[in-house]
């Protein structure tokens, strides 16, 4: 579980467009789910938050001992009165600021949303089958990055709708790259599940990296010092000194990246308390 946030906090000019974009879908005649990440609360916290919520979960009777950790889908009905929408959101956001953790769908009403996101988020590599991070939002930019034009048409295909908000809290759809450019044929719901290549699958992997050092970090003030100032302004940081040094691109980070990203940090004062020594911290 994270000890500080992990993305920026929302802003009221963010609440105002999620409730707007719930009336004009609802207006529209679509339905409209949230979707959660359930590794990001702990277990007192995620009952205090879903108390009064039916809640489905993704991975229900399809893996075994995995509902536990598996993304959740919640109903938002149409016909809520907008006042009592408000101030659920209200609530709801406040609780999960910081957190990469919440998303809507829309899409016709007659669309199985749980078996629709289960199928998209199982891909195929050339070694295995993989699991996408749908429910995280910070994963969401960097999937569609990784995808080519017909394989993120694919991916959206019969959805009217998927908002999140991003690491610099802002209100973000993933529509509109989404175009289909590539001439093949139109049934691309049969392509799922999606074909990444090698490089696609590393490249989804090199992207994470940044995250990874981020909430390894967060997580052990003890050693590395405590982290200051925006969760957008730390990532980019270690996004940038990892870059700096990047290792034709692996998927781990070595020491002297994390040297790299520690000194970083120091010298753009986003630590609190510098690391009692780095190189004691990163041996």
């Amino acid at each position: 579980m994270p000890s500080r946030p992990l993305i920026d906090n929302l802003s009221a000019e963010t609440l105002a467009a999620t409730l707007s974009w719930f009336e004009q879908r609802h207006e529209a005649g679509l339905s409209c789910w949230a979707l959660l990440d359930r590794a990001f609360l702990t277990e007192p916290s995620w009952r205090r938050l879903c108390s009064n919520c039916k809640l489905a979960s993704l991975y229900a009777g399809r893996f075994n001992n995995a509902d536990a950790i598996a993304p959740r889908l919640l109903a938002i009905p149409a016909d809520y009165p907008a006042v009592e929408l408000r101030t659920w959101l209200d609530s709801w956001i406040q609780f999960c600021q910081g957190l990469p953790m919440v998303s809507y769908l829309s899409a016709s009403p007659s669309l199985d949303i749980q078996a629709w996101l289960l199928a998209r988020a199982q891909v195929q590599s050339p070694e295995e089958r993989l699991m996408l991070r749908l429910a995280d939002t910070r994963c969401l930019p960097q999937i569609l990055t990784t995808l080519d034009a017909y394989q993120r048409s694919a991916l959206l295909q019969e959805i009217g709708d998927w908002r999140y908000y991003d690491r610099y809290g802002q209100w973000q759809s993933l529509l509109p790259a989404t175009e289909l450019t590539d001439p093949r044929p139109s049934d691309i719901s049969a392509f799922s599940p999606l074909i990444l290549t090698d490089f696609q699958k590393r490249h989804l992997l090199a992207q994470a990296l940044p995250d990874t050092v981020f909430s390894y970090l967060a997580g052990k003030p003890e050693i590395f010092g405590l982290l200051s100032g925006k969760p957008s302004g730390i990532y980019d940081c270690i996004a940038q000194a990892l870059t700096a040094t990047e290792d034709n691109g692996s998927t781990s980070v070595t020491h002297e990246q994390l040297q790299g990203v520690l000194q970083a940090l120091v010298n753009q004062k986003l630590q609190i308390r510098e690391a009692r020594d780095l190189q004691e911290a990163t041996a």
